[in-house]
């Protein structure tokens, strides 16, 4: 499960891993996949992500994290989202027991969904509202936990609702695009 994240660990504070609720790989290649995850006493997560991770707190604790050289201490809490691009480093203690929904996104699935009008790279984020968000993730980890009873396609519409809103809410678009490459406004246009 979540494979190709990269080098992740997730403990509590007895320094086992949490307890998996549910996971799902992507059926059908979606390059989504979804953890729920419950820490009992403690929270501990540090690692280098080669994917995008996507962290939904669904309870309240005191969280102290670091996205590369950004470094806050604040209260998690349902409807919340934690950003963590590929290529960063992170780390995070917090003390207290806590369920958590976590999703990874490969930057190949990112650059598809950016084709529909969007850049392709997410913005960091510690503790950022969107209970929007939060409801697709949802849908994920309720797919996730019964099986994937819609099978691929299902999943696949999901993973790509998810995806959208994630990057309409949460992408960045930098200005100095690489060459060749269309801005919003432009590429619309040309759709038109």
């Amino acid at each position: 499960m979540m494979g190709e994240i990269g080098e992740l660990a997730l403990a509590q504070k007895d320094g086992r891993p949490p307890t998996v609720l549910s996971a799902a790989d992507t059926p059908g290649e979606c390059g989504v996949s979804v953890l729920a995850a419950r820490f009992d006493e403690g929270v501990h997560f540090s690692g280098t992500l080669r994917q995008n991770l996507i962290l939904f707190p669904l309870s309240e604790i005191r969280v102290d994290c670091r996205l590369a050289d950004r470094r806050t201490t604040h209260e998690t809490a349902t409807g919340t989202l934690g950003i963590c691009p590929a290529g960063i480093d992170i780390n995070g203690d917090g003390k207290g027991g806590m369920d958590i929904v976590l999703i990874a996104v490969s930057q190949a699935q990112l650059a598809l969904a950016a084709d529909f009008g969007s850049y392709g790279k997410l913005k960091e984020r510690f503790a950022h509202p969107d209970f929007e968000l939060l409801g697709l993730a949802r849908d994920l980890q309720y797919e996730s936990t019964a099986g994937c009873p819609g099978g691929p396609l299902q999943w696949s519409e999901l993973s790509f609702r998810f995806v959208a809103a994630l990057l309409q809410r949460h992408g960045t678009d930098p200005g100095n695009r690489p060459a060749g490459m269309l801005n919003r406004t432009t590429l619309r246009r040309v759709r038109e």
